[in-house]
C-alpha cells in the first residue's frame, strides 16, 4: 500500500503528479476508472484525488476499496456544482509538480500516465488523445454520435485546438499562476484555461498515446441536455473570443438544422440512432436559439417588448421539460 502523507511524499518520496477526478454521481463508473488507475505503468511517485462533488449516490464509498490499492485520497467539493470547481479543489489540494485530469466516467490506457508526463516540457499544457470508439460506448451510440479517434480536440467557437479536461497534464505551478478554472462557466471550462495559459507564453503539445476511453452520452435525454448546454456556451466563447477569430454558427445553418429535424420527427420512435441524433440536433437548436436571443431582447432592442426574454425563457424551459420527459425513453 502507498501511502500519502501531507508533506507531498508517498512511501517517504516526493510526488511527481498528482491525478485529479472530479466525480458527480458516479458510483456507477468511478471503479473502472480507479481499476484502471491501480493498473498503471508509470514507474514515479504519483497520488491520485477522487473530488466528490455534491453526489448523492455511493460515490465516496465506492473509492473506499481502492485506498489499499492506491495512492488515493477523496476530497469534498461542496461550495458549488461544477467540474470547474471539482477540479480547482483538486489542484489547491495536490502535492504533485504536474496535475494531470481525467473523469470518473471515462476508462485510461495502461500508460496513459507516464505517456502524459513524458511528452510534458516546461510550460507545456498536454493534451491527450480521446477515443469515442471505444467498447464504454454501444454500437448503435457510436454510430449516431459518430464516434471516433481524437489527437487534437477543439476548443469552442473554432479557436482551435486545446486540451480536454478528460485527458489532460498541466504544471501545476502553471495553473496556480494564471488562475485555475474559471467556476462561472457552465462549459468548455478546459478550453478556457488553456486559451488563458497560451496568453501566459504556454504551449500546447500532444501525446497521441496517452489514451482515454471516452464514454458518450447514450440516452436521448441525456444527449439533448449536454447539446443544448454545449451550444449555449458555445456562443459565450464566441462573444468572449471573436476579436482573436472565434466563429458562431450561421443563420442558414440553423435553418438547415430546423428543416432536418422538422423532416426526421415521424422517424424518430422507429430508429434508435436516429432519435439520439434528431435530439441532439434539437438541443443544439435550442441551446443556440436561446443564447442568440438573450442579450438582444434583455436590452429591449425590440420595443414594446421589454417582458420577451422572460416570456421567451418560461416557453423554453417548458419545452426542456417536456422534452426532457420524453428523452426517458428507453434505448435499443
Amino acid at each position: 500500500m502507498n501511502l500519502v502523507d501531507h508533506g507531498g511524499l508517498v512511501n517517504g518520496e516526493s510526488i511527481v503528479v498528482s491525478v485529479v477526478v472530479p466525480a458527480y454521481n458516479a458510483a456507477r463508473t468511478l471503479p473502472d476508472q480507479l481499476a484502471a488507475l491501480e493498473h498503471q505503468d508509470f514507474d514515479g511517485v504519483w497520488e491520485v484525488l477522487v473530488v466528490n462533488n455534491r453526489s448523492v449516490d455511493h460515490t465516496r464509498e465506492v473509492a473506499g476499496p481502492f485506498l489499499e490499492k492506491l495512492p488515493l485520497r477523496v476530497l469534498e467539493a461542496t461550495e458549488r456544482q461544477g467540474a470547474a470547481h471539482a477540479r480547482n479543489v483538486g489542484v489547491l489540494e495536490a502535492l504533485g509538480d504536474y496535475v494531470a485530469f481525467c473523469d470518473a466516467d471515462d476508462v485510461v490506457a495502461v500508460d496513459w500516465l507516464s505517456q502524459l508526463v513524458n511528452s510534458s516540457s516546461g510550460d507545456a499544457v498536454v493534451a491527450g488523445t480521446i477515443d469515442q470508439d471505444t467498447e464504454l460506448n454501444s454500437l448503435t451510440v457510436r454510430r449516431a454520435r459518430h464516434a471516433t479517434r481524437v489527437e487534437y480536440p477543439m476548443g469552442p467557437a473554432s479557436l482551435g485546438p486545446v486540451a480536454w479536461g478528460s485527458n489532460m497534464l498541466v504544471p501545476r505551478e502553471l495553473l496556480i499562476r494564471i488562475g485555475l478554472f474559471d467556476e462561472s462557466l457552465g462549459a468548455g471550462e478546459d478550453a478556457e484555461l488553456c486559451y488563458r495559459a497560451f496568453d501566459s507564453g504556454a504551449t500546447l503539445v500532444s501525446a497521441p498515446s496517452a489514451v482515454v476511453s471516452y464514454r458518450l452520452r447514450d440516452s436521448p435525454r441525456a444527449v439533448y441536455r449536454q447539446a443544448r448546454l454545449w451550444a449555449y456556451w458555445d456562443l459565450e466563447f464566441y462573444r468572449r473570443y471573436r476579436s482573436r477569430g472565434a466563429t458562431k454558427r450561421s443563420t442558414r445553418s440553423m435553418i438547415r438544422s430546423v428543416w432536418w429535424i422538422a423532416s426526421r420527427s415521424p422517424f424518430i420512435f422507429r430508429n434508435p440512432e436516429r432519435r439520439i441524433q434528431w435530439f441532439e440536433k434539437l438541443g443544439t437548436l435550442i441551446g443556440h436559439t436561446r443564447e442568440c436571443l438573450a442579450p438582444a431582447l434583455s436590452r429591449n432592442r425590440f420595443p414594446g417588448h421589454s417582458s420577451a426574454y422572460s416570456r421567451f425563457s418560461l416557453i423554453a424551459e417548458s419545452a426542456n421539460a417536456a422534452l426532457l420527459s420524453y428523452g426517458r425513453v428507453p434505448d435499443l
